[in-house]
């Protein structure tokens, strides 16, 4: 019980980082995704920068993420310029939360009578995806 006692508070940390870990990769190679979609339509012959920020746009809704923590820049190619897209995502994790909270409010009725579920939201980490392709 006591060897229980210790290594479960660790085991969990360790689970809550790995499913944090997941999570950011996972919106990382969305928004990686999202930029080579949008390149990609840039370097089509009627292609706008406003079809390419629509491309990437769908293909990050297609994955589940939120459309309004995302912003996407684009530039057509031509024959003598490259088409390049690039999309910036306000990443924030609800492990990330709960564990912070948890470690700065580890008691209930804490600073100033609030809880640990009262405390502010973590700020969001900001993931940056960019690709460059060919006309």
């Amino acid at each position: 019980m006591i060897e229980i006692s210790f290594l479960t508070p660790i085991m969990a940390l360790l689970l809550a980082g790995l499913i944090h870990f997941g999570m950011t990769m996972h919106a990382q190679e969305v928004i990686t995704g999202a930029t080579r979609v949008g390149a990609r339509r840039g370097t089509q012959s009627s292609a706008t920068s406003g079809a390419m920020q629509t491309a990437a746009q769908n293909y990050v809704q297609a994955a589940g993420l939120s459309l309004t923590k995302l912003t996407v820049t684009a530039t057509v190619g031509s024959s003598t310029t490259d088409s390049s897209c690039t999309a910036t995502y306000q990443f924030t994790s609800p492990i990330q939360a709960f564990v912070t909270k948890m470690i700065t409010h580890p008691i209930a009725g804490g600073r100033g009578g609030a809880g640990w579920w009262t405390a502010g939201p973590t700020p969001p980490t900001s993931l940056t995806a960019s690709t460059v392709m060919r006309y």
